[in-house]
């Protein structure tokens, strides 16, 4: 997984679509121009404004997340979009990580920054969806990934008497993603 931030300057969008056409392992991808941001004073979250009072724009750039299919260095991706490695973070761990970095893209969980619309994003699968079957999924789940909810039901049925009938009524999709193991 990862997140690359470059200015528009640095890297134009047919540089960006060559990459993403050209390099196999990208399994997923999503990317979008932020250009409609402001400056902001991180110690008090404050815009920043000029002698006239008014905000000050940041410089337009990209923001690409990518999902890869197989392990891939960072040396290899800064040449596919020609920038230094030092604008790739590939720090993204967990079962919600493509989620997390994705969420950014829109910028809806930052009260101060321009909210990208959906439309805004451009990627290889239903961006909106996934972000939207992810929030119910993270919901539903407590934020717990299927596996951690798994391993959870499997010591209720080991360990504390949960029937596999009341099992499967408390989370059918988990069920039956695990039901050879409960039923062992």
């Amino acid at each position: 997984l990862a997140h690359i931030t470059q200015a528009t300057n640095l890297l134009g969008e047919d540089v960006i679509k060559f990459a993403l056409e050209t390099h196999k392992q990208i399994e997923k991808y999503a990317y979008v121009l932020h250009d409609k941001d402001f400056k902001i004073d991180e110690k008090t979250n404050q815009f920043i404004k000029n002698e006239k009072g008014e905000k000050i724009p940041v410089n337009p750039h990209w923001h690409i997340v990518l999902k890869f299919s197989s392990q891939v260095e960072t040396k290899h991706i800064a040449g596919w979009f020609n920038i230094p490695e030092n604008q790739i973070e590939c720090k993204y761990k967990g079962y919600y990580a493509f989620y997390d970095v994705c969420t950014y893209l829109t910028h809806k969980n930052y009260a101060n920054k321009h909210h990208y619309d959906y439309s805004d994003i451009n990627a290889n699968f239903d961006f909106e969806k996934f972000i939207v079957e992810t929030e119910l999924k993270k919901i539903k789940n407590g934020n717990s990934s299927p596996k951690k909810i798994r391993e959870k039901i499997r010591m209720q049925v080991m360990f504390e008497g949960l029937t596999l009938n009341e099992a499967r009524r408390k989370n059918p999709e988990n069920y039956m993603a695990d039901y050879k193991y409960l039923q062992g």
